[in-house]
């Protein structure tokens, strides 16, 4: 059996608290930089569907670079 003292009680709660908080932090960092390189790309006013089809196409043609290298 395993006794929790309110010292190790209040260690763990400090700790999820501190846990959740970098969680949230580092989400607000990824947008904020997610946000910049749209804005680089002067796509700022898009949707997350618009912003997934870029994604894709860029993995396309990616994949096309190399191929491209290979047979050369």
């Amino acid at each position: 059996m395993f006794i929790v003292t309110p010292a190790m009680a209040k260690m763990a709660k400090e700790y999820v608290v501190n846990m959740i908080a970098d969680k949230k932090q580092k989400k607000l960092d990824y947008l904020a930089e997610r946000d910049a390189k749209l804005k680089s790309l002067g796509l700022e006013n898009c949707d997350e569907f618009f912003v997934q089809k870029i994604a894709e196409v860029r993995e396309i043609i990616g994949s096309v670079e190399q191929q491209a290298v290979a047979e050369a």
